[in-house]
């Protein structure tokens, strides 16, 4: 098989990349009508929303953070004691009470001390099947963004990558991209991240033209003009990132027969973030 891998190293570069492949949509038919299929916009629109953020998922994804919080902060966070003393209190300090020192009664104050910060890298697979639906997609994404909105405000640094790769119909060629969508050392862009995981046109706008863009070898893009075959398990070894280590979160993609219901997001999430 002719494999094709590149890795973009800020969400800007691969919109870029990407926006090569807009003229050929048309070209060869692909740059069909805003439907709900593809997240009722254009090419074009959706390369405008990539740009400038979307947040129609945002009240979802908020919900689902309210919802997990308390157990984040319970995890995150270790409680220490502090024992100053008074003349009156809980408990007494006979040491100091023999000394007849009259501030001799303790009383415990608990001091939250927060964990240090370190760095969570997360890569989602952006893409999906065909027969996913994009309500289902929208709510896994706002999902997703809960999960890293909960985690960035327990105090980790959040970096966050997108993956996606396809197949040619033949079976010979298959091409894979890895894009860093939010960077640890970057304020976190909800906004941006909302379009990159939970807008349909984030796989079936983008990830399609990123396809067929010119700097894509001629010899691969010219198998994927139907646009491939979305895979939709687990990454190859050259797909992820090449810092990815074995502390990496690495999210699957959408499954056709999954719901993402509520009550399963609060589920994933929680799971999710037992792998920490």
């Amino acid at each position: 098989m002719t494999s094709f891998t590149k890795h973009h190293e800020s969400w800007t570069a691969y919109l870029a990349y990407a926006s090569q492949g807009s003229p050929v949509l048309t070209q060869i038919g692909w740059d069909k009508p805003a439907m709900d299929w593809n997240g009722n916009v254009t090419a074009a629109e959706a390369i405008d929303l990539a740009r400038n953020g979307w947040t129609d998922v945002a009240d979802e994804a908020d919900r689902l953070a309210r919802a997990i919080t308390r157990q984040v902060i319970a995890t995150q966070d270790t409680l220490t004691w502090a024992f100053p003393q008074d003349v009156t209190g809980e408990s007494l300090d006979v040491a100091t009470f023999l000394t007849g020192v009259p501030e001799c009664w303790m009383n415990p104050v608990p001091l939250r001390t927060v964990a240090p910060a370190k760095t969570v890298r997360i890569v989602i697979a952006t893409g999906m099947f065909i027969t996913v639906s994009p309500d289902a997609y929208r709510r896994r994404g706002a999902a997703i963004v809960a999960l890293i909105d909960t985690i960035n405000d327990a105090g980790y640094r959040v970096e966050v990558w997108g993956w996606a790769a396809a197949t040619a119909e033949t079976g010979r060629h298959r091409i894979s991209h890895a894009y860093l969508i939010q960077s640890a050392d970057q304020q976190v862009n909800i906004s941006r991240i909302m379009f990159a995981l939970a807008h349909p046109a984030a796989h079936r706008r983008i990830n399609f033209m990123a396809r067929i863009a010119h700097d894509t070898p001629v010899e691969l893009r010219e198998p994927f003009d139907g646009m491939g075959l979305t895979v939709n398990g687990d990454p190859e070894p050259g797909d992820l990132p090449p810092m990815a280590d074995e502390r990496t979160l690495v999210v699957q993609a959408i499954q056709p027969r999954q719901a993402w219901s509520f009550e399963d997001s609060v589920r994933w999430i929680t799971d999710t973030l037992d792998r920490l």
